[in-house]
């Protein structure tokens, strides 16, 4: 096995080996304590987040390569224009121009700055901690009905691409006949999904409605 930053804490999970050095060892223990082995894979633990799966070199680059490149002109190449052609399906594409780029980057800025000071008080020097948590929460999709369209309409949740080559835990402990099961149990349930999602998104459309009256004034 290749020796990376995760070494050092597989080895201790796995077989209690330290590094000779004490300073080194109590360092070891005490990140190790934030993580767990999950088969042959390393998991860091979270207390409100779903466990981060770690990842050495190579397989953060190709997740990276996954996410971001070409992201965008799969829509646009000569194949996929084939494709739509071949299924008579006009497709008008629109270039993307952000005018006020600044501004708007400016105010996502003074957005973050004030949830720092918000959660740090006056522990100032963990804001290196607190910051994942923030850029977390700008950089999530939020919804009204706090579910994936996809899970709405076919009951289960869809695998983005990036999990074909970089598979999560429950990918890579796969089984076909307890997966047909559970997917004839999400079915059954899925109405009870929709409701509470419509529930859900009934709540949150009347709190905008009090919050954008309370700033009305009555003539």
């Amino acid at each position: 096995m290749p020796q990376n930053w995760m070494t050092p804490i597989i080895q201790y999970l796995t077989y209690k080996i330290l590094p000779n050095d004490q300073a080194s060892a109590k360092k070891v223990r005490m990140q190790a304590a934030k993580y767990i082995l999950l088969g042959n894979e390393l998991y860091k633990r979270e207390i409100s987040t779903p466990m981060l799966k770690c990842l050495d070199e190579d397989q953060a680059s190709y997740v990276i390569r996954k996410i971001h490149e070409d992201n965008g002109l799969q829509f646009t190449d000569c194949r996929f224009n084939e494709f739509l052609e071949g299924l008579h399906i006009k497709h008008r594409v629109t270039s993307v121009e952000h005018p006020q780029t600044n501004v708007q980057a400016e105010a996502a800025n003074k957005v973050i700055l004030h949830e720092l000071r918000r959660r740090l008080g006056s522990a100032k020097g963990e804001w290196v901690k607190r910051l994942p948590e923030i850029l977390w929460a700008q950089c999530t999709p939020q919804t009204a009905t706090k579910e994936t369209p996809f899970r709405l309409t076919y009951g289960t949740d869809a695998m983005v691409p990036v999990e074909i080559g970089e598979p999560l835990f429950q990918r890579q402990n796969f089984q076909e006949s307890t997966n047909d099961e559970s997917l004839a149990v999400n079915l059954d349930l899925l109405e009870e999904v929709r409701g509470q999602a419509a529930i859900v998104a009934e709540a949150s459309k009347r709190i905008m409605s009090r919050k954008f009256n309370s700033k009305i004034k009555p003539r």
